[in-house]
């Protein structure tokens, strides 16, 4: 029976914490490293928020997205390393962060939730059954009946395979 202490165990899952290289968002010809973060560093990216929305004594009921901004920024100045350097963030600190505007921060945070969504393992479906599902849809009078078939997991991966395959061709170079 397999432990947490076993190789094999971590070697599994240490394909996940690798960094991926991604085009900077508006600007492709810039590279940006992603990293998934543990568990415990989310932790703290929550703690940091809260104690930064302390500090600015935010009026949650009045802007209740101050506390899900400040997450969002304390994530991304921890995710995003040096595309050469992966030891290396790519923010110097969380302050260059709060200096991007707020399309920035949300589009590199739809690509922190991209990039965890790549690895998740339940995430994913493979190439051929899209193919055969979407070929399916095709050739039949009522595609939610064929749908119906399926369970809400594989639903779901499929759904998410397909989003992130639609992503992939959107960025590819012609």
């Amino acid at each position: 029976m397999a432990k947490w202490t076993d190789d094999s165990v971590r070697a599994a899952l240490g394909g996940r914490f690798a960094v991926r290289v991604y085009p900077f968002p508006g600007a492709a010809e810039i590279k940006i490293g992603i990293k998934l973060l543990t568990d415990s560093e989310l932790d703290s990216v929550r703690l940091q928020a809260a104690a930064f929305a302390k500090l600015k004594q935010a009026d949650l009921l009045m802007d209740p997205e101050f506390f899900d901004r400040a997450i969002h920024r304390e994530l991304i100045s921890r995710a995003c390393v040096d595309a050469e350097n992966p030891a290396e963030p790519f923010f110097p600190s969380q302050y260059d962060v709060a200096e991007l505007d707020n399309l920035a921060v949300r589009s590199l945070y739809e690509l922190y939730v991209t990039h965890q969504q790549a690895l998740d393992p339940y995430a994913y479906c493979p190439p051929e059954d899209v193919d055969k599902l979407v070929d399916a849809l095709g050739k039949s009078e009522s595609s939610v009946g064929i749908l119906n078939l399926y369970d809400t997991p594989t639903l779901r991966s499929l759904l998410l395979s397909t989003v992130l395959r639609l992503r992939e061709t959107r960025a590819a170079p012609n």
